[in-house]
């Protein structure tokens, strides 16, 4: 079954500019269950990426200016985590 379910998130810096890579893990002892990206503040001229999986504790996103801004954006990368038995 399943216990004890958690979402955890990283969140980047907010700025205008570059890229983002953001790693999220499952605290010790729970398992990653699935994961999500959400990017902030971006008004359109942001593309998230990628949204995916590294490893079974870790998900990853990237994102990156499609068009130059000067909002200042950030990267929000979520895990779903939970006691599995």
């Amino acid at each position: 079954g399943i216990a004890a379910l958690e979402i955890v998130s990283v969140a980047s810096a907010s700025s205008s500019g570059g890229n983002r890579q953001i790693d999220v893990s499952c605290p010790v002892g729970k398992q990653l269950l699935g994961g999500g990206a959400h990017v902030w503040n971006a008004g359109g001229d942001v593309a998230l990426d990628e949204s995916f999986p590294t490893g079974p504790k870790t998900w990853r996103a990237t994102a990156f200016e499609i068009n130059d801004t000067a909002a200042a954006w950030h990267l929000e990368v979520y895990a779903v985590c939970a006691n599995v038995s």
